[in-house]
């Protein structure tokens, strides 16, 4: 019985025999082996009866009041790394304690095999290393700082890495070989000639750069020199505009170099005057400038009251009739008087209201089918035409130098107009004073009665 009371259990009472009997219980037996072995610095290993030992007394304090214990596992986690790392450092140390023992003994075991055999006579086998010699044992060069794991361990706790061993200071240069030498030697020239070529790569460059640079500033100043200044300018094509309006138009630069001219603002410049249709301009080498033109003809005259406008044959105005007929005046003075004494210009009778300016297009309709006739119309007809009438676009009338009415109306057809025209002006002849080909089907004609 105990001092409560109660019996004891039957694995009390066998060790508390044990123990009274003067030998040692389980328990105590288990508890030397783990000291001894913590002595030695080896690795800690659970045997099957601590595993059974540890499970029994989970469960008696089960029923307990388990205690609370608030642990992080980072914690957790360092705790069980620094003793992972404590038992990796006591295996280690154990590895080389061995081996330093093994290499020992076997260096006194090969001495004493070798003193009996010169004790009995026999020649002694001599290793390289020789017997005397002492024996090598590859030791590690240990140290507190970079061996233990628990020595090197941060802040936090963790544990860091190893780090690399550092070359011996005090080892002096490793002398190298006469074809290491040579290969060296050889990988240096090698990288010489390479820097080498492309120095002088670069420095080629660098020269074709700069004798381009040279080339186009040369290029340039010379094109832009004296020599090749506009000092030829000639004219073609001209008819009614003298030479130095047209120069005047076309604004040439005298004091720039033709290579460098920009022909097509000429030619704009020049078409942009409505006596001139179409410009060309060209340079020649050295100083050569020629410039042709294709100037618009003068076809009608329209009475608006006291100023007769000039319009050309595609329907530009051109400017105003003097009243003598003689010339054809510019209201803007930007061209001179071009003379029209020579010209058969076609006056135009019955339009009441019509917009003029010059140089703008002729927007009303029954001038423009009275140009479009003209233009359309065989020209044995055309160059007999003296006057023309058209109030409406519909009721156009030519009057032809013979006094014969042609009755045109719309300029439609003109082709087989001209031909019906033509034809009965060669059957009869000058008893024809009225053709109405209006409609080509159904022309008519009326003639003197004799």
């Amino acid at each position: 019985m105990s001092r409560y009371g109660k019996k004891r259990k039957p694995y009390e009472q066998a060790s508390h025999k044990q123990a009274g009997s003067g030998r040692l219980s389980n328990q105590d037996s288990r508890d030397r082996l783990r000291e001894s072995r913590a002595a030695n610095k080896e690795p800690y290993h659970e045997t099957a009866a601590e595993r059974v030992d540890r499970r029994r007394g989970a469960e008696r304090s089960s029923h307990a009041q388990p205690e609370l214990r608030l642990r992080a596992p980072k914690r957790k986690r360092e705790y069980s790394e620094r003793i992972d790392a404590q038992h990796q450092f006591a295996s280690d140390a154990n590895r080389s304690r061995r081996q330093r023992t093994s290499a020992e003994s076997n260096y006194e075991a090969r001495s004493r095999a070798a003193e009996r055999e010169r004790a009995a006579g026999r020649p002694v086998r001599r290793s390289k290393s020789g017997l005397n010699s002492t024996p090598r044992i590859a030791k590690r060069s240990l140290s507190h700082k970079s061996t233990d794991p628990l020595a090197r361990t941060g802040d936090s706790g963790r544990v860091e890495t190893q780090r690399k061993a550092l070359p011996n200071k005090k080892s002096g240069p490793v002398k190298k070989t006469k074809e290491q030498r040579e290969v060296n030697r050889k990988q240096r020239a090698r990288r010489s000639e390479q820097r080498l070529r492309i120095l002088k790569v670069v420095g080629l460059f660098i020269c074709a750069i700069a004798v381009l640079g040279l080339l186009s500033w040369g290029g340039f100043a010379l094109a832009n020199s004296g020599l090749f200044y506009p000092d030829d300018i000639q004219i073609q094509g001209a008819r009614f505009l003298d030479t130095e309006t047209i120069e005047d138009i076309a604004q040439i630069d005298l004091a720039s170099s033709v290579i460098t001219m920009d022909t097509s603002e000429v030619e704009d410049r020049l078409r942009s005057n409505p006596w001139i249709a179409q410009a060309t301009v060209s340079t020649h080498f050295p100083s050569g400038v020629t410039i042709e033109i294709s100037e618009r003809t003068p076809a009608v005259k329209v009475e608006t009251g006291e100023v007769n406008w000039v319009a050309s044959s595609d329907g530009r105005w051109l400017g105003m009739m003097r009243q003598d007929g003689t010339s054809i005046t510019d209201p803007t003075d930007t061209v001179d008087d071009v003379d029209a004494s020579d010209l058969s210009i076609i006056p135009v009778t019955g339009i009441i209201e019509i917009d003029t300016g010059w140089g703008e297009q002729v927007t009303n309709e029954s001038l423009l089918n009275v140009l479009e006739h003209l233009r359309g119309l065989d020209s044995q007809i055309v160059s007999r035409v003296l006057r023309a009438s058209a109030p409406e676009v519909g009721r156009t009338s030519l009057f032809t130098i013979d006094e014969v009415e042609l009755d045109v109306g719309r300029a439609d057809n003109l082709a087989d107009k001209s031909t019906i025209i033509l034809g009965i002006l060669e059957e009869h002849g000058d008893n024809v004073v009225l053709i109405n080909v209006r409609s080509i089907d159904h022309p008519t004609w009326r003639g003197l009665s004799r």
